[in-house]
């Protein structure tokens, strides 16, 4: 695997790009709102947030006092949701919607 590769993997690097990126968009309320009975619940947004700062499962857990089982319930919710496939692609939707 080539090292742009491997550095995509994770969300940390992935998010910094993500936010030096001219196009990144401010339109996560457009999207909650074009999507009110299927777009993210308040509580998988501050979730999302946490997540794109590269907060871990049971971080993100503890700093909103829910068990980690719940958090990847959530994120799996966001990834339903929003037709993504993983956490880092969850970050960088989050970075280019203005969550984070």
């Amino acid at each position: 695997m080539s090292a742009a590769l491997e550095e995509l993997s994770y969300p940390r690097f992935t998010v910094q790009c993500c936010r030096a990126c001219p196009l990144r968009s401010n339109a996560v309320a457009a999207v909650v709102q074009l999507m009110p009975r299927h777009g993210p619940t308040e509580r998988e947004l501050s979730i999302v947030r946490l997540l794109a700062e590269g907060l871990s499962n049971p971080e993100i857990g503890k700093r909103l006092w829910i068990a980690e089982q719940t958090v990847k319930f959530h994120i799996t919710g966001v990834n339903r949701k929003l037709r993504l496939t993983n956490r880092t692609a969850v970050a960088v939707w989050a970075v280019r919607n203005g969550l984070a």
